[in-house]
């Protein structure tokens, strides 16, 4: 529920974060053995009302989804059957059906092109950030028919994907704290600028991406990574980006 007189006690984030998981315990991915949770200890679509303080409805929140569907995410998610798209797709999907309509949200894949491709991302927003409505509203509509078109490929250019999310989030008018919520589900294989083989074996440092983050937080944008299954290898590097983005800049 979302209404300012919810006799419940208030479980909103303390700053107003916006929520997504599966389960509503704390991990977004879980194959029953607690050994794929996401990075940052889990978004919770249970508590999806956000800006209550005191009976108050404050601001909308506006957030941008920037999703992996390189390649890589046609693999089988560990303790599945599905392919990690699959999952993260179910999931997200979820949540967004969870979401209160005041909440805006709009979709980014990447890549969206082929691997090799002279051009490592197609710099397009699938859907554009807009509120959602009511349960049966175009924007919903639209973001569901997104999801369900997308299919893997590519290669995985985190970097110049994020620059890009961050400038379509930064265009959105209106009031409301913004969020870029990043689902990846391991290291980059490209640099900024597309530069590198594009290649797992040859994976880009994503350690660029933290002064990039920074830089957003420093604009009232704050951004959560969301590891999907299979991207235990890329943790540590996960789990720096989720240390910042919660405030704790080094």
């Amino acid at each position: 529920a979302c209404s300012s007189d919810d006799p419940e006690e208030d479980q909103t984030p303390r700053d107003g974060a916006p929520v997504l998981s599966g389960d509503g315990n704390g991990t977004i991915f879980d194959n029953n053995d607690g050994a794929t949770p996401n990075a940052g200890g889990g978004l919770d679509s249970s508590q999806a009302c956000v800006g209550r303080e005191a009976g108050t409805e404050l601001a909308p929140t506006i957030v941008e989804l920037l999703v992996d569907t390189s390649l890589s995410m046609d693999d089988r998610a560990p303790g599945s059957n599905r392919s990690k798209w699959l999952e993260t797709r179910a999931v997200v999907l979820e949540s967004i059906e969870l979401m209160p309509g005041t909440t805006s949200i709009g979709v980014t894949f990447y890549p969206d092109v082929e691997v090799g491709a002279d051009a490592c991302f197609d710099e397009e927003a699938d859907v554009a950030v807009a509120p959602l409505g009511s349960e049966s509203s175009a924007q919903r509509r639209e973001l569901r028919q997104a999801f369900e078109r997308e299919n893997p490929r590519g290669s995985t250019p985190t970097h110049d994907a994020y620059r890009y999310a961050l400038d379509e989030l930064t265009k959105v008018e209106g009031i409301g704290e913004r969020f870029l919520v990043l689902i990846t589900d391991g290291t980059p294989t490209y640099a900024l600028g597309c530069e590198g083989s594009g290649t797992p074996q040859d994976p880009a440092d994503p350690a660029p991406l933290i002064p990039e983050a920074a830089s957003a937080l420093g604009r009232g944008i704050k951004t959560f990574v969301i590891g999907s299954p299979g991207s235990e290898d890329a943790r540590e590097s996960l789990s720096q980006d989720v240390e910042l983005l919660a405030g704790e800049v080094p």
